[in-house]
């Protein structure tokens, strides 16, 4: 499941120094993709400036497709590896990633085969994945030990393999990333079925996508390098930014905090120019 794709990009924020407090703004988060045994790399962006994204560190596994989640009532990141590495293992595994290191440490197994989407649910507390499967059924993974539970028998005849969770509107939002085919569903969390709301003009490619409460908006990064957001009131997808870096996977946002830097008290802004990527190839093809 090799994919021949030139490198995406994540976005590094301008970031503003005080004599003794950085605030930061919503903060997105994804990792490159890898695959044959190597590591996959954390990295953060804002959707400000386009550019370098801030590089965290390794995550010491081999993720290849996968998701990201930010669990925000026990403030964890969760990782689903996605493809892993295929070589050596036929199922998807749950990790915990170090926000500081980038290092990501193994939960458990979700005992299911590429797990590619995955979103947390703030009203509920519970994490949900989606595999990159036709029909596939919605999953909620245990924090302990990362074995999944299907909630019904299949969201759509469609491949929904991209969750995200609408914490503003409560609504559990799934994805079918499609080279200008994609479509938005809506998923009831207690039948696990699917409800199209928008299955034209819209285009994806290998994405992950998240909820921002502070806009009210989806966001969706592609491999391509195509950073984009769908309104949830008029599932309108707009076209707002190109970038280019390595190819990565997944998307999770972080909302602002506020924290203690030794700075001086000239503001000051780090900026990054504008690149633009074409892509190469797709492999995934409905």
């Amino acid at each position: 499941m090799f994919k021949q794709l030139l490198h995406v990009s994540a976005l590094f924020a301008a970031a503003a120094f005080t004599q003794s407090v950085l605030t930061a703004g919503p903060l997105f988060y994804s990792f490159t993709t890898t695959f044959g045994g190597s590591s996959g790399t954390l990295e953060s962006f804002t959707s400000a400036t386009v550019g370098s994204p801030t590089v965290i560190g390794s995550l010491g596994v081999d993720a290849a497709y996968g998701g990201l989640a930010y669990d925000t009532a026990n403030n964890t990141m969760y990782m689903v590896d996605g493809l892993g590495d295929d070589s050596t293992t036929t199922h998807s595994s749950l990790y915990s990633v170090n926000l500081t290191t980038g290092a990501a440490t193994l939960i458990g197994s979700t005992g299911l085969a590429d797990v590619t989407g995955l979103t947390y649910d703030s009203a509920n507390n519970t994490l949900y994945a989606a595999q990159f499967e036709d029909g596939g059924p919605l999953e909620i993974l245990n924090i302990a030990t990362g074995a999944a539970t299907p909630v019904g028998s299949g969201m759509s005849s469609d491949r929904i393999d991209n969750l995200a969770y609408d914490s503003t509107n409560g609504v559990l939002y799934g994805w079918v990333d499609c080279l200008g085919c994609a479509a938005l569903y809506s998923v009831n969390t207690t039948t696990g079925v699917g409800t199209l709301l928008n299955g034209s003009g819209l285009d994806s490619n290998d994405s992950g996508i998240v909820y921002d409460p502070t806009t009210n908006l989806l966001w969706d990064l592609d491999v391509r390098g195509f950073l984009t957001t769908i309104d949830p009131s008029t599932y309108v997808q707009s076209s707002t930014l190109a970038n280019s870096d390595t190819e990565t996977s997944g998307l999770a946002l972080v909302l602002g905090t506020t924290s203690t830097v030794p700075e001086p008290s000239t503001i000051v802004f780090i900026g990054s120019g504008l690149a633009v990527l074409f892509a190469r190839h797709r492999r995934r093809t409905r």
